[in-house]
């Protein structure tokens, strides 16, 4: 452990992880600055000993990013770039991580510890360590951070960078945590049994500690390090979170019960599928489209033959109801299912030996974020 009265800057750190580093940055003794992009941004920490900063790192003036950095021992990027036009967002978060590779340089900061991601690398399902080779994929969050990543790890850095590269992150106030209890807590979710790609997934509070870990450690300078706590299915991960709460509710299917009942919702949900839909249901319309192209007449001879059972048999064999995507339930979201067949299963045995890291056991991190997730008021007792 750092002797206390070190100092870091949290860039970013009003965010899900950041605000929980300060947190526990300032209960270990650390003077903490922590600039945020707007000042709302910093209520979780409002309460807390810390130096609030208002700055947007890629308009402010590099000058006010220098002064900011001086007598700062340590800094922690949590921050990122984001918008709809990669070559921007790649553009920007290398002025911003060149920005802070100067300031840092000019005040002697003694290490910089940036968060990464996973994301840099191919979705091609293969394990993945710090040699698999990566490249800009037309994702922006991803192409951003590798931009950043790779400005930061250029080889005549006066301070050194350490890069956390980040998987899945769950627990208390995570996106993923937060999206899976609204899924399961609002009606019943369905998944498939199976998926290509694997859970590779850490606790917030591991992240926490193995940044700190960062700032103490020899490591060597300018290294990127993949961080992961456990490797497990998704279906076994939504399994854990289903278990949190008996109002979560949850249904298991097989892979191909799953993609037929996403190939039926994409049908139903399609511009021709609501058209017929409207024909079967709405007499007026139907009446309109049979004598606009000249049917009514083969309209009336079915019902003469066979009666209203003929006609309601047509409308039946128009159009199915487009509402329900599966009886009494949600289905996974196609593209949530495809991210996760193509998530890789992640080699993390050089962080573990670089950083001393072990991750904290699955399941007493499962009971913490439910209770969390009771306390937030997403679940019951």
């Amino acid at each position: 452990m750092i002797e206390i009265n070190k100092s870091v800057c949290v860039l970013g750190g009003g965010g899900s992880i950041g605000s929980r580093l300060v947190h526990q940055l300032v209960s270990n003794g650390y003077s903490v600055t922590v600039v945020v992009r707007r000042l709302q941004s910093a209520v979780r920490i409002g309460r807390l000993k810390v130096n609030i900063v208002v700055m947007d790192l890629l308009d402010e003036p590099q000058g006010n990013l220098d002064k900011l950095f001086h007598g700062i021992d340590y800094v922690i990027d949590c921050s990122f770039q984001t918008g709809a036009d990669t070559k921007k967002v790649i553009q920007q978060s290398k002025e911003v991580a060149q920005k802070v590779l100067m300031a840092a340089n000019l005040a002697g900061v003694n290490r910089i510890v940036h968060y990464g991601t996973i994301s840099v690398y191919p979705k091609d399902g293969v394990t993945i360590n710090e040699q698999t080779q990566c490249d800009y994929s037309g994702e922006s969050y991803a192409d951003g951070k590798l931009a950043a990543e790779r400005t930061f790890l250029k080889a005549d850095n006066v301070t050194p960078v350490t890069v956390l590269q980040l998987p899945i992150v769950f627990g208390p106030f995570m996106n993923w945590t937060v999206s899976i209890a609204n899924d399961m807590s609002s009606s019943k979710l369905i998944i498939p049994d199976s998926f290509y790609g694997v859970c590779s997934a850490v606790y917030v509070d591991d992240v926490v500690r193995v940044s700190e870990q960062a700032l103490s450690q020899e490591v060597a300078d300018n290294q990127k390090l993949l961080i992961n706590g456990i490797n497990l299915s998704w279906t076994n991960f939504y399994q854990e979170m289903a278990q949190l709460s008996d109002s979560f509710s949850m249904e298991i299917v097989t892979r191909l019960e799953y993609e037929q009942a996403v190939k039926e919702l994409e049908r139903n949900q399609s511009p021709f599928s609501r058209l017929r839909t409207k024909f079967a249901q709405d007499g007026d319309f139907r009446q309109l489209v049979l004598a606009q192209f000249g049917f009514r007449h083969v309209y009336r001879l079915v019902k003469q033959i066979k009666g209203q059972p003929g006609i309601d048999k047509i409308k039946t064999s128009i159009a199915d109801d487009p509402d329900v995507s599966r009886e009494n339930g949600n289905l996974l979201p196609k593209d949530r299912a495809d991210l996760f067949d193509a998530l890789p299963q992640i080699d993390s045995s050089l962080a573990s030996d670089t950083l001393n890291f072990k991750a904290s056991n699955f399941h007493q991190c499962m009971q913490e974020t439910r209770e969390w997730l009771i306390w937030a008021g997403y679940v019951n007792h």
